[in-house]
């Protein structure tokens, strides 16, 4: 195939496609390269479908090099302005040359409405403009499988651009008790970090002054980075501050992109990039929208889903766009414009683009995407409609309870019912792979089934197979929606684990009694096994004491405590003190409210006073 001279090929491209390419210029390109540049030749293929002709796969490979295939088909989804063509996403591949040197070209292909069999090809090394082939695809040959058609190898000329070479000048602040050999590893990594990014990334820091303490939480300002002396998240900050220098004070835009791109380039350096991407999509389910940034959980919008939206940017303009988005913003009126520069899209377009991509690989939780507060169920499979109403009841019911009784606030989280596993092993590996902290913690206080091929469930989501044969009934959905009440809270300063589960088994029993045995009956039986223990109440408040107790143990001590408690101030006081817990504040102590105080304020006495009652009351119990 014969290439167009790049001008004619803008023309046709244009007239005959009805829609013009992505960018006559690589956004990187700060400045012209010398006279006759290193070139490489990249080789890029067309592979089709037989079975499923709309499925198209690119290969590439470098001169003399091995194929590559992409590993996902092209989204031909965009339609040309004069709606002839279908276009793919412009795809960015990076090939590996020799001496460690990397060659990229983008790579879109159109494909005809009215012949689906005429495919044409657009090829732009980095630096270059677009090229578009003047003939449709050769498709003739068939694979030895007889799987697909493949076309025939493309030929891109790729100029080689020169590395960075990082002059950074680092000043070192050690806090006393840091050894002069971890001192020295630190030199050595954070030298390691400068010149990795300024390779793969292209930039420096001018000038650097890095604090390394015991605790100092991880935290970045222009020419300056703190973290500690396990020096975990270097790279992550050390990005952060490359991104300072390169804004010049201007805004850095939205936080999903100054954390998502710090993260992608954290683990790029540390080569989990894989890793991250296959934990992501659990965190990033969390969030309804790339776009929600007021009511979102930040961790989870800004390291899950802002990893994803990185990584998906790099797909588009590759990994040196991340910084030349910030290097762009001196430059230009505001950060969409520079966003449209550095990536060859507007930030709407974007935003249309990515919520597509995300759906596929990580759709935000059910209960998200509605106005209503409430859990949702989403029903997979043949579910029988006698066992949809009878869980979709029993959801209401305990949440319309809990409102009632407790004086609870309505909350929502998501259950996937399945007919059978197989229905709901798509949502469950999504989810299962990157459990939060809060589940860690409240396996034992608020415990949700964890059953191979039958339920799962972590907060803010449970999963069950409805032939499997095993219950999932009130204690689930009451144990969930304390779950999400207690998941922003701060973790360095929980409530005792006994309150937790003493307050979910104690409402639970109360809802059983709705229909079943008294609530009195199952309290007497929980003194009696209380009046035989000798395991103290605040041995329970931590993990180590609570796994020290047996089961009746934990589960007695805790209901009667919160029974008392609640004898005292009233029932409605439990979710008081839920909500008085102090907030989340990602690691840092607040300084105002603390769970201590949240308890003396719902219930009306000071946790120690209330640990001296307890055992005078103890005292009194007569086994029964």
């Amino acid at each position: 195939m014969l290439a167009l001279p790049t001008s004619l090929a803008a023309s046709v491209i244009a007239g005959l496609l009805g829609l013009s390419l992505l960018g006559s210029a690589d956004p990187l390109s700060e400045s012209s390269s010398a006279a006759d540049p290193k070139m490489a030749t990249i080789e890029v293929t067309v592979w089709r479908s037989v079975l499923d002709p709309a499925l198209l796969y690119l290969s590439t490979r470098p001169d003399g090099g091995s194929w590559v295939t992409q590993d996902r088909a092209l989204d031909m989804s965009r339609l040309s302005a004069s709606g002839r063509f279908h276009q793919s996403s412009a795809v960015r591949v990076e090939v590996p040359l020799a001496n460690g040197v990397t060659a990229a070209v983008k790579v879109t292909v159109w494909r005809s409405v009215s012949d689906p069999a005429l495919l044409y090809l657009s090829t732009r090394p980095d630096g270059g403009s677009w090229v578009t082939q003047d003939r449709a695809l050769d498709m003739s040959h068939l694979s030895a499988s007889g799987r697909f058609h493949q076309s025939s190898a493309v030929r891109v000329e790729v100029p080689l651009a020169e590395p960075s070479r990082a002059r950074t000048d680092i000043t070192f602040l050690f806090a006393d008790g840091i050894s002069s050999s971890a001192r020295s590893e630190i030199r050595r990594e954070m030298a390691n970090i400068v010149t990795a990014f300024a390779e793969r990334f292209g930039a420096y820091a001018s000038e650097l002054t890095v604090s390394v303490g015991d605790r100092d939480p991880g935290r970045a300002r222009p020419g300056f980075m703190a973290t500690t002396a396990s020096f975990w998240d270097a790279a992550h900050e050390y990005f952060h501050v490359i991104q300072y220098e390169l804004a010049g004070g201007r805004s850095r835009g939205p936080h999903w992109l100054v954390e998502g791109s710090a993260t992608y380039a954290e683990e790029a350096y540390e080569g989990d990039l894989d890793f991250r991407r296959a934990i992501a999509p659990a965190g990033a389910s969390y969030v309804a929208s790339i776009r929600e940034t007021e009511s979102a959980n930040q961790v989870r919008l800004n390291y899950h889903l802002g990893f994803l939206a990185a990584d998906w940017l790099v797909g588009q303009a590759g990994e040196r766009a991340l910084l030349q988005y910030y290097r762009l913003l001196p430059s230009h009126d505001g950060w969409e414009e520079a966003f449209a520069a550095a990536f060859g899209l507007t930030i709407d377009e974007f935003y249309e683009r990515f919520e597509v991509y995300r759906t596929g690989v990580a759709p935000p939780l059910p209960h998200l995407t509605d106005d209503a507060v409430k859990p949702v169920a989403v029903f997979v499979g043949n579910v029988p409609d006698h066992v949809r109403s009878e869980i979709q009841a029993a959801m209401e019911g305990v949440h319309t309870f809990l409102i009632e009784r407790f004086g609870a606030p309505a909350t929502e989280y998501s259950a996937y019912i399945g007919a059978d596993w197989e229905s709901v092993a798509v949502h469950a590996r999504r989810l299962s792979l990157n459990r939060w902290w809060d589940h860690r913690i409240r396996r034992h206080s608020l415990p949700l089934p964890w059953d191979a091929s039958c339920s799962r469930g972590a907060t803010g989501w449970v999963i069950h197979a409805t032939d499997c044969g095993q219950p999932f009934g009130y204690r689930v959905y009451i144990n969930s929606h304390m779950r999400v009440l207690l998941e922003g809270k701060e973790q360095r300063d929980l409530p005792p684990l006994w309150m937790e589960a003493g307050g979910g088994a104690y409402i639970a029993l109360a809802y059983a009694a709705t229909t079943g045995p008294e609530l009195e009956d199952e309290l007497s039986r929980h003194r009696a096994v209380v009046e035989r223990s000798s395991v103290p109440l605040a041995q329970l408040a931590t993990t180590d004491g609570w796994e020290e107790a047996t089961d009746d143990e934990r589960l007695a001590l805790s209901i009667v405590a919160v029974n008392w408690l609640l004898g005292r101030a009233g029932e409605a006081a439990l979710f008081d003190y839920l909500r008085l817990l102090p907030e989340g504040t990602l690691g840092l102590p607040s300084l105002v409210v603390t769970s201590a105080s949240a308890f003396e304020q719902a219930f009306g006495l000071a946790v120690d006073e209330f640990y001296e009652q307890f055992d005078v009351y103890r005292s009194t119990l007569t086994a029964e």
